[in-house]
């Protein structure tokens, strides 16, 4: 499988160049386990003491197939330092994990979170949910379980804290919809989709009603919290962003689109904090949290 092995290979360099110069200046509790196997970062301001901060989970990107939570440490420490406390999520990878393992994981890290809420410093009646790429998707289904309990009725049981307290989803270079992604350009695609439907033939997958079932497109509702798009004019998901938008409008969902026209805002362009184009995707992101925050208090 070369994309799988490239894609490792990719998020490790780009890891490296994200975290240039990471110092971790704020507090960290690392690995701390929400289920067996399965680990997550906590990150909390130095100078929080014991306040009760909204939490931001963070699902990392990487085609479903690669990457790891400390790939964002520099990203999650900077979006701690604005006085959020920032859960940064490692989860089962395809194509051990195949869909929809990884969303469950999700809402159990959640569950498991927001159950604990005073030890960790978090307010249960703000959360949000954020992710880059594949991570973005993933926050995406995530979020469409918690609001919407017509989809992935199997998961409805991990939702046993407030879904009123899902106050935003912050989805940064996604690709929203499995099927018209696979049309982006993006390389090696096919075979990640493949990888995380756990499907030889995408073909009939994607026709199926086995897909129309997993598909969270499908199920997304006015109920839904506000929704921060994030994409950059030179990432081949752009489309996808731009539909996604139109479909969460359709529904009477509140969503602000953000895209960075510079050329060289590409894919994951965000993350890149030394970067002005991902300053000032930082600071758009920081304007939705206070708008989240104002509109939940």
């Amino acid at each position: 499988m070369l994309g799988v092995l490239l894609m490792k290979w990719g998020c490790r360099a780009a890891a490296r160049r994200r975290n240039r110069g990471f110092a971790e200046k704020e507090s960290c509790l690392r690995d701390v386990a929400y289920a067996d196997g399965l680990t997550a970062d906590v990150w909390r301001p130095e100078k929080a003491d014991r306040d009760q901060l909204p939490a931001v989970f963070y699902v990392h990107g990487g085609a479903f197939v690669a990457g790891d939570k400390r790939d964002f440490d520099g990203y999650c420490e900077r979006l701690c330092s604005e006085g959020y406390s920032v859960i940064n999520l490692n989860y089962t990878l395809s194509p051990k994990a195949v869909h929809p393992q990884a969303v469950g994981e999700i809402l159990c890290a959640v569950s498991f979170f927001l159950s604990q809420a005073e030890q960790y410093g978090l307010d249960r009646e703000r959360y949000l949910l954020a992710g880059d790429s594949a991570g973005a998707f993933l926050a995406l289904a995530a979020g469409t379980v918690i609001s919407n309990p017509a989809y992935l009725p199997e998961f409805q049981p991990h939702v046993n804290f407030s879904r009123e307290g899902l106050c935003g989803l912050m989805l940064f270079c996604g690709a929203f919809s499995l099927e018209s992604a696979l049309g982006s350009g993006f390389p090696f695609l096919r075979e990640y989709i493949s990888a995380y439907a756990g499907q030889r033939d995408l073909g009939a997958y994607l026709k199926s009603k086995a897909y129309e079932a997993a598909d969270p497109n499908r199920f997304l509702t006015a109920a839904l919290p506000a929704c921060f798009l994030a994409v950059g004019a030179g990432d081949k998901f752009l489309i996808e962003a731009k539909a996604l938008s139109r479909r969460l409008q359709q529904v009477g969902c509140r969503v602000t689109l953000y895209i960075e026209e510079a050329p060289e805002a590409a894919h994951e362009f965000h993350s890149y904090l030394d970067r002005p184009e991902a300053q000032r995707c930082f600071e758009a992101t920081l304007r939705f949290l206070d708008h989240c925050k104002e509109n939940d208090t």
